[in-house]
């Protein structure tokens, strides 16, 4: 088999209040990949720090998309991701900002793939995930190492609004601290039960990749995308084969990004960033 085409799509999502483009998509041939950047817990009366004028998270996705137009194909996605954490890492260190509390700086999870000649490449942090199919018919999937963690604050998320009648700009006054703890506690922490590793600056990411090569032999199709395209519900261990299948059978069938994103948005007052990148071989 052989690589046919790339197809992605970064879509910002819109919000009551003001509206971050913390996603960033990268398609630059060998590299195609999702980024999901967060930025420090903030809320209407702490806001977020600014790096130059952008947000935390803004920042990430701009060093990560300006280092993939400019690296040579040669570079293995390890030692790519290795610099971005690096520069972001310095540009953590230069806001004077605790580089050690991963509860205070911004950070980014992705899922990256390099296309090779007999391999496809991936790394993958945090909860974006990768879905692939062989023309087999078997079909494979990453887990979502965040979910423990997610489910823990979405629990306290629920508690805050249902006792402060359902204003999230006052629920994030409330949460942004204990966010902050949380993410100290789990986020690139091998102590933690519930740990998952994301890129922040800290070296330890290095440690823990989450690598992992596909023979693109037989190979028909991989997507790699971001939170944005799916409930985080469904990410639990027992339904990610279900998300997984259909996801990729929606694409096959004939939805385009764009309208698998379209449907998962159905009746949602608010809509999350949302980035996919689809790989097709033939």
């Amino acid at each position: 088999m052989a690589f046919k085409r790339a197809i992605g799509i970064c879509d910002h999502g819109w919000s009551k209040g003001y509206a971050l483009k913390e996603d960033a998509i990268i398609m630059k041939h060998p590299f195609y990949g999702a980024i999901d950047t967060f930025s420090e817990p903030h809320s209407y009366r702490q806001p977020p720090m600014l790096f130059d004028g952008k947000t935390g998270g803004e920042m990430i996705a701009e060093k990560a998309t300006q280092l993939f137009k400019e690296i040579s194909d040669d570079l293995s996605l390890e030692y790519s991701i290795s610099i971005i954490n690096t520069l972001v890492g310095k540009a953590i260190e230069r806001q004077g900002l605790p580089q050690d509390n991963a509860g205070c700086i911004p950070g980014a999870c992705l899922s990256i793939a390099k296309i090779r000649e007999k391999a496809l490449n991936l790394l993958q942090f945090g909860d974006c995930l990768i879905f692939w199919r062989y023309f087999s018919g078997e079909i494979g999937y990453t887990s979502n190492p965040i979910f423990s963690h997610e489910k823990k604050a979405m629990e306290i998320r629920k508690e805050i609004l249902a006792r402060n009648g359902n204003n999230k700009q006052e629920m994030w006054v409330e949460f942004a601290p204990i966010l902050s703890k949380l993410r100290q506690q789990d986020i690139n922490n091998p102590r933690s039960k519930d740990d998952y590793y994301i890129l922040n600056g800290q070296p330890i990411l290095e440690d823990y990749w989450n690598s992992l090569s596909l023979p693109i032999d037989d190979l028909e199709l991989v997507m790699l995308c971001s939170d944005g395209y799916f409930h985080w519900e469904e990410t639990a261990p027992g339904k990610l084969s279900r998300l997984a299948e259909r996801m990729l059978n929606d694409y096959r069938d004939g939805l385009t990004l764009a309208e698998i994103l379209i449907r998962k948005r159905m009746d949602e007052e608010e809509a999350d960033e949302a980035t996919a990148v689809v790989l097709e071989f033939k």
